[in-house]
């Protein structure tokens, strides 16, 4: 399984496809990348297509400490760069649907477009509400 390292943390994924725009596909809380992977082999037709285990799931390094969704969404935007993906449709389910927000939120120049399938309720932390205010005020002004 390829990695990328972000920080000394190893990073697993899977690439398919080719065309743009890319895909990434950002499971949930304890899953790993294989949850998309029928939604990963379809887009693959037509698309670049990744599927990433966070850090602490799946082939991912399990490092101690606090896994954070700013630093889910950072781990992501650092895979989105390193594999020249340009801006991806970011597609995430459950927390990994609040980290394609947070991703969106904080890394605009990483993302044309979001799909939060089932996103898990939360309530918005400082960092968070900033980020999604600011998508909010730029989407509202035709940004």
């Amino acid at each position: 399984m390829p990695t990328i390292t972000r920080g000394g943390i190893k990073l697993a994924y899977e690439e398919r496809g080719s065309g743009s725009a890319a895909f990434v596909f950002i499971h949930g809380w304890t899953c790993d990348r294989s949850f998309f992977a029928p939604q990963a082999e379809h887009f693959a037709k037509r698309h670049r297509t990744v599927s990433v285990d966070l850090r602490g799931h799946g082939e991912s390094d399990k490092p101690n400490g606090a896994y954070t969704i700013s630093t889910f969404a950072d781990d992501v935007a650092h895979v989105i760069g390193a594999l020249n993906l340009g801006k991806v449709i970011a597609v995430g389910h459950s927390m990994g649907g609040v980290t394609a927000l947070q991703l969106a939120a904080a890394h605009p120049d990483r993302v044309a477009a979001i799909v939060m399938v089932d996103p898990a309720p939360f309530a918005f932390p400082p960092d968070l509400r900033a980020g999604i205010e600011g998508l909010i005020a730029a989407t509202e002004g035709g940004n």
